[in-house]
């Protein structure tokens, strides 16, 4: 009765797993439903202060708005290499009757002017240099011709304000520099500093904890593999994408397809990192157990998206933690990580909405696809006789092809709709960094 028992508790569990398995692939659901299943479970990455002394801040996230602390420049200054003077003192000047001026000092850069520029006078002056009061432009240097050692004659006149760059002419005190959200860029740092900005609030760099799981897999610098044997390179690419983005990612390597093994590797990354990634074992094999964990240590919040390749992609909640299962073929990890973790991760980090850079092309040929299924077309691209892009397909499918991903210069995504892309089509390619 005993082993009846234990016989009819082992189908059960099998069943259970079956169930859980095949769950998301009885409807399996839209790419933007997936990520707005993960993002309506979590709240946005905390955020800190940090100084822009201390900090590169490349690709960090703005939390609070930004608003200058000082008028650039903080004075009047010279845009020209020439003489400061009153413009109406020139309104008569010309070539054959030039206005003479008594020049009465000459400044350096940096210098602050001890005296105003009165009627009939002017003060040398350097690009950048201090403006002396009572001076509203610069004459430049081209436009003037010395009459004696302490005269200039100015053969043009000049209106007021120009050759200077008045107070707060490139950015004005109280003026909103970024919004939170913005991204930051190689030139960001110096122009908030310019501006007078010491700090600013930023979403902490997100911690990933990459692990694949697969018993064929092996270290892809094994000299030599055996039958049956798989070189591990999804960690290798999901690492090197994610140090893209300036995240801060691990591997943590390669665990065999074992379920306890596999939730104590789990756990153990959940208490150290921010967000685990682990590919393989998502499907619905015997040993994909990866929907099973999910369900068993938390929630699992989508398992199958309507996409190729990249279909058995699942999330799950577990410790309040975000965990993805990225498939186990090399082009759906890469691509499920493109246009979904990323996604996700920057979004929860409160960058706003981008978009992939694109280029318009005409597709070369025919492109057969399948309604309800949202198709990643590699291709590559080839301008033609009037210098325009064509797009050439490589693959719709092959999810483990790894070279049609390295040979394509983008993706042209075929919307669910769209059964047939025809030849000239035209069509949007995002760009492969």
């Amino acid at each position: 009765m005993t082993s009846q028992k234990m016989v009819f508790s082992g189908v059960s569990n099998i069943m259970v797993h079956n169930a859980i398995q095949s769950k998301g692939f009885i409807k399996k659901i839209r790419l933007n439903e997936a990520i707005e299943i993960v993002l309506k479970n979590f709240d946005l990455f905390p955020s800190h202060e940090i100084k822009l002394q201390d900090y590169i801040i490349i690709d960090k996230i703005l939390r609070i708005d930004i608003r200058s602390n000082r008028n650039v420049p903080s004075f009047n200054r010279s845009a020209m290499d020439g003489f400061a003077v009153r413009s109406k003192d020139t309104t008569l000047a010309s070539h054959k009757n030039p206005v003479t001026l008594k020049v009465i000092d000459e400044l350096n850069i940096g210098q602050k002017p001890n005296r105003r520029v009165e009627k009939g006078t002017a003060i040398k002056i350097p690009t950048g240099g201090v403006m002396p009061l009572e001076a509203d432009a610069v004459v430049k240097i081209e436009n003037t011709i010395p009459f004696s050692p302490s005269e200039i004659n100015i053969i043009k006149p000049i209106i007021a304000t120009k050759n200077l760059s008045e107070v707060g002419e490139d950015i004005k005190k109280g003026r909103i520099l970024f919004k939170a959200g913005h991204r930051f860029r190689i030139f960001d740092r110096g122009f908030l500093l310019s501006a007078g900005v010491e700090k600013v609030v930023v979403t902490k760099t997100p911690t990933l904890a990459i692990l694949s799981t697969g018993d064929e897999l092996v270290e892809p610098w094994k000299p030599k593999m055996e039958i049956g044997q798989v070189p591990e390179v999804n960690s290798i690419n999901v690492f090197d994408s994610s140090l893209r983005e300036g995240w801060k990612s691990k591997i943590i390597g390669i665990i065999p397809d074992n379920l306890e093994t596999l939730k104590k590797a789990v756990q153990e990354a959940l208490a150290s990192y921010d967000v685990v990634l682990l590919s393989g074992g998502t499907s619905v094999g015997t040993k994909d157990y990866i929907p099973i964990l999910f369900d068993e240590l938390g929630e699992l919040l989508f398992h199958g998206v309507s996409i190729r390749p990249g279909k058995p992609i699942s999330a799950a909640k577990i410790q309040n933690k975000l965990v993805f299962g990225l498939p186990g073929y090399p082009v759906a990890a890469l691509l499920t990580f493109q246009f979904i973790v990323k996604p996700v991760i920057l979004s929860l980090m409160g960058l706003k909405p981008s978009e992939i850079p694109t280029i318009k092309a005409k597709i070369s040929i025919d492109v057969k696809s399948q309604l309800n299924r949202l198709d990643f077309l590699r291709v590559k691209l080839q301008k033609d006789s009037e210098q325009k892009f064509k797009a050439i397909p490589i693959s719709i499918s092959g999810s483990g092809v790894l070279s049609t991903i390295v040979e394509a210069d983008g993706i042209v995504i075929i919307p669910e709709a769209v059964e047939t892309l025809q030849k000239d089509d035209d069509v949007d390619v995002f760009l492969i960094k």
